[in-house]
């Protein structure tokens, strides 16, 4: 069933990947990379980072700067069925943690930064138990699926972004959970561009604002 989902997601891309159309996807990609800093094509973060910039794009991105994002334009473009409109409606953008695969056999994800467990549908998402991340979930018939752009962060880091997601969960702003997120994806680069050669607890500091030291 979520085949559906995943074919309009790579239409929408698609669609603004051609044409007049590209140089929106290549703005869009120069603000993300600004937000989150630079991983460049030769990195093993590359391919993972632009699967991260696809969700985002979709979901955060407003071509118009009138706070439309990209797949609500595709809606209004587009007779869909009331599932999929609430589906995309549905995104849960989060701090997460991989806790265990279930008796049942499914996946359990701690949303860390809303302070609840989710199960998803998948069976196997690429992620090993304990594994912290960045990523979205949406709600399609009561199931949810966990979508592909993910980024996983350091172990030593947990303590760390626990403690603030927990600072910003108080704020009760989507702006904050949003800005929070996408400093943390720019923390990890800034670790990757040491080498990963400094313990990456020593790199997620946070300051008392929203957002993470520079």
């Amino acid at each position: 069933m979520f085949e559906l989902i995943k074919n309009h997601l790579h239409v929408a891309i698609k669609e603004y990947s051609e044409g007049l159309l590209y140089n929106t996807l290549l703005m869009a990609k120069n603000e993300y990379f600004a937000l989150t800093g630079i991983v460049h094509e030769e990195s093993d973060e590359y391919e993972p980072r632009m699967n991260s910039f696809n969700d985002w794009f979709l979901f955060h991105y407003s071509p118009q700067k009138n706070g439309i994002t990209v797949i609500q334009e595709y809606l209004a473009k587009n007779d869909l069925s009331e599932d999929i409109i609430l589906a995309f409606a549905s995104l849960n953008y989060s701090l997460m943690e991989f806790k265990k695969t279930n008796l049942k056999k499914q996946t359990v994800l701690k949303d860390i930064l809303h302070d609840k467990n989710i199960i998803i549908n998948e069976t196997s998402v690429g992620l090993v138990e304990k594994d912290l991340f960045i990523g979205r979930i949406i709600t399609y018939k009561e199931k949810n699926y966990l979508l592909k752009g993910i980024c996983i962060l350091p172990a030593d880091t947990k303590t760390a972004c626990s403690k603030e997601a927990k600072k910003i969960r108080k704020l009760k702003s989507t702006q904050d959970e949003y800005y929070f997120l996408l400093g943390v994806e720019s923390l990890k680069t800034k670790w990757i561009h040491y080498g990963r050669h400094i313990e990456a607890k020593k790199i997620f500091i946070f300051n008392n604002s929203v957002s993470p030291t520079a």
